[in-house]
């Protein structure tokens, strides 16, 4: 009987092998390449897209929402309403005066002895309300506060006790600066809380209307005013304001759904107590 010959399958099994083999080299050179080769960050954290992927979103009305507390304005004045006045702003930009003018302001004119004009307090409240704006982990230390509206707080260290001795005041009548806003949106970063606002500026006049502005308003540029309250004479007018009411919320929403509003974006940071604290504050419309 004739045999078969079989000497050609070994090598066709052997080549089919072989290329299986490349093949799966190439496609394991590629995937590891491709892994390598992805931009790192220069300061060795989390990437721009990485952060912005592990945002979460915090309910507006949650509680950690409700506790953060607010710097006021660099500018302060007891003639106006105490607030922030919506520039670009780092914690770092911040003196000890203008912090200690948070406070006190914030504090109000508590324990006034009516007769000298003497408003006091205790060096332990004054801490107290600063841990609670600026937080456990920032610098704090007893002394004088200069360049405060009508005077200096002179610190007591017998007494521990921080004391100012005025009054300043002015005649008749001024509108009154403030803003309005409203929080539109809250995310969470690791350490950090990043929230924001519409908001607008506002001007109320002798008869309660107030005037909503996209920069801060300013006299002559912005408004101008004469008499006094109980004057028939006085007189009130103002340039470039975008809208005007008696109704100071409804007019407001009806500005940011016509889109006229600015918004803004602080950011907190989370300290040794757990809590957010204000950290910067920026322009983003």
């Amino acid at each position: 009987m004739e045999e078969k010959k079989v000497f050609n399958k070994i090598p066709i099994n052997w080549l089919i092998a072989s290329l299986v083999f490349i093949i799966a080299l190439l496609v394991g050179y590629i995937i590891f390449k491709g892994l390598n080769n992805k931009p790192k960050p220069e300061d060795g954290g989390p990437s721009i897209s990485e952060k912005e992927n592990n945002n979460v979103s915090i309910d507006l009305d949650s509680q950690v929402v409700k506790n953060l507390i607010y710097p006021i304005a660099l500018e302060v004045s007891l003639f106006q309403n105490n607030h922030w006045d919506y520039r670009n702003f780092k914690l770092s930009d911040f003196n000890r005066n203008y912090k200690m003018q948070n406070v006190f302001f914030t504090l109000g004119q508590e324990n006034k002895d009516n007769e000298n004009y003497v408003y006091t307090h205790s060096s332990g409240s004054v801490q107290n309300k600063y841990r609670q704006i600026f937080g456990p982990d920032a610098e704090y230390n007893d002394a004088d506060v200069d360049d405060y509206t009508c005077g200096t707080w002179e610190y007591d260290s017998k007494k521990q006790e921080y004391s100012f001795t005025g009054g300043c005041g002015i005649e008749g009548w001024i509108p009154t600066h403030d803003s309005v806003y409203k929080v539109y949106k809250v995310d969470s970063s690791s350490d950090y809380l990043y929230v924001y606002h519409d908001y607008l500026f506002t001007l109320k006049d002798f008869e309660d209307i107030y005037y909503f502005f996209n920069k801060y308003p300013e006299e002559e540029n912005n408004y101008e005013y004469s008499g006094h309250e109980d004057d028939e004479d006085l007189d009130f007018k103002t340039h470039f304001e975008i809208s005007k009411s008696k109704n100071l919320r409804s007019e407001f929403d009806k500005l940011i759904q016509e889109n006229k509003t600015n918004k803004y974006k602080f950011t907190f940071k989370k300290q040794s107590d757990g809590k957010y604290y204000f950290e910067s504050g920026e322009n983003i419309k």
